[in-house]
């Protein structure tokens, strides 16, 4: 006799344990079924396990705002099909806007309820989370090429040391031996926000980059106005990825739409001007209405008191809806972007909360001036049925697409440049050109201030210098 029958608890017990309790997989294991055609199998397992990475995606794609969320997934995406450069994003810090009063936002940030994350978790390879900027540091180890962007992550009046961030965008963290590129970063504005001294610290680390794009023609005037540092103006990395990455996204929604036609909102900081405004849209058109609020901020769906408004839902659901949609209107810069993308009438309201030149430079950029509104009266029948010239759109597009690209690729592949002591004159010179346009009532800064720029100046005798003729 060969065989006999016995229990299936004995099977699964004793003959097969992964039946009872499965060997879970290791960390890294769709990372290494990514990269082993490019690498041999011995390079694949080695970088799997050690964690080592093409690049390493520096942004805000964890602040729970859905069109920061999609910058990082495009900038991913993008890498990985133009560049074959599977990226690590870093998730958020914990000492980023660590700020008590940030505490109750930073909270949900790190929660599954921001969809942000699930977005991140689920196509990205993200990081571990950072305590501190020691412990960040451990991501030099990682990589020889750190890339910070898009959005409005050099905005001082976000991420400035006011608020907690200390220089964490400028990538204050990284080694000076790895290679730096911005890639379509914003200060959101087209002058520096608060005080020129607070730019010192930045410049500092500006001049460490190896090549600096950004995504505004204002942000190149503010480069050179305010750190005499040149920048390129190159596309928001929305625009410059395939579009069947964001088909895949909204094939994965599951979001019941109406069955009549209707307006998609998304809705940032909404006041009462804006509300009137999308009335007066809703009755001149008898659409029903989609409301995506903010989801860091879902308060803001008590100011609009409207039905069919939302706060949290998936990233995948927002692109489903807008894509879908008869009309966008919109406060936010990457919901007009997308409504370009996609050839979807839309009307936008710039606020200069959330950054009046970024929308200059998108709507000059594809001749649709007209769809930025600021009062009420501007809404006529003829602006809500005015279709996108798509041809046009398509035509500017790849021209800026093109350009993008070659400039991300030249960057990509040139020769790390380590910053020489020119760079200390440079610094001293910023000083005293700070000093001219401060009120100060003598010549002399806070000895912190000094301290920090003496770390960057390589020779004793002008630390020396510095010390002696500029602290108080």
């Amino acid at each position: 006799q060969y065989y006999e029958e016995i229990p299936f608890e004995f099977a699964r017990d004793f003959s097969n344990v992964t039946l009872k309790s499965p060997i879970p997989f290791r960390k890294n294991r769709d990372y290494f079924y990514q990269i082993v055609d490019k690498y041999n199998i011995k390079d694949a397992t080695e970088r799997a396990i050690n964690d080592k990475y093409d690049a390493i995606i520096v942004g805000a794609g964890f602040s729970g705002n859905y069109g920061a969320a999609l910058t990082n997934y495009a900038i991913c995406e993008y890498l990985k099909d133009e560049f074959d450069i599977i990226p690590l994003v870093v998730d958020k810090p914990k000492y980023v806007f660590g700020l008590p009063k940030f505490k109750r936002l930073s909270d949900f940030e790190y929660s599954q309820s921001n969809p942000s994350r699930r977005l991140m978790e689920k196509y990205c390879h993200v990081s571990d989370i950072y305590n501190s900027p020691e412990e960040l540091q451990e991501l030099n180890n990682k990589s020889n090429l750190f890339i910070v962007g898009s959005d409005q992550v050099w905005n001082n009046r976000f991420y400035g040391r006011c608020n907690g961030a200390n220089n964490y965008f400028y990538l204050d963290w990284v080694n000076d031996n790895k290679k730096k590129i911005s890639f379509a970063s914003s200060f959101g504005s087209s002058n520096w926000y608060g005080p020129i001294e607070e730019a010192i610290e930045p410049y500092k680390y500006l001049c460490k980059f190896d090549a600096i794009s950004v995504r505004e023609a204002s942000g190149v005037k503010l480069l050179n106005n305010t750190f005499n540092l040149k920048g390129t103006h190159v596309l928001d990395p929305v625009f410059c990825v395939n579009k069947q990455a964001y088909v895949k996204l909204i094939n994965n929604s599951t979001f019941k739409l109406p069955k009549k036609k209707f307006i998609f909102t998304y809705l940032l900081t909404p006041n009462k001007l804006i509300k009137e405004m999308l009335l007066k849209i809703k009755n001149m058109t008898g659409y029903e209405v989609i409301n995506f609020v903010n989801p860091e901020f879902s308060s803001e769906a008590q100011v609009l008191n409207m039905e069919n408004t939302y706060a949290c839902l998936d990233v995948e659901d927002f692109l489903y809806c807008l894509t879908n949609s008869e009309l966008v209107f919109t406060t936010s810069f990457h919901a007009s972007c997308f409504s370009i993308l996609f050839g979807k009438k839309f009307i936008c309201v710039p606020t200069n909360c959330v950054g009046q030149s970024r929308f200059e430079t998108l709507l000059n950029m594809f001749n649709v001036q007209e769809r930025g509104i600021s009062s009420i009266d501007e809404i006529t029948f003829e602006l809500i049925n005015k279709p996108i010239d798509t041809s046009n759109v398509d035509n500017i597009l790849q021209e800026f697409k093109n350009y993008t690209k070659c400039w991300i690729s030249e960057k990509i592949n040139m020769q790390k440049q380590m910053p020489n002591e020119s760079i200390q004159l440079a610094i001293i010179n910023k000083i005293n050109e700070i000093e001219a346009k401060t009120n100060y009532k003598t010549k002399t800064y806070p000895r912190l201030l000094i301290r920090l720029i003496c770390c960057f100046v390589p020779k004793s005798k002008n630390r020396k210098h510095l010390r002696e003729k500029y602290i108080r």
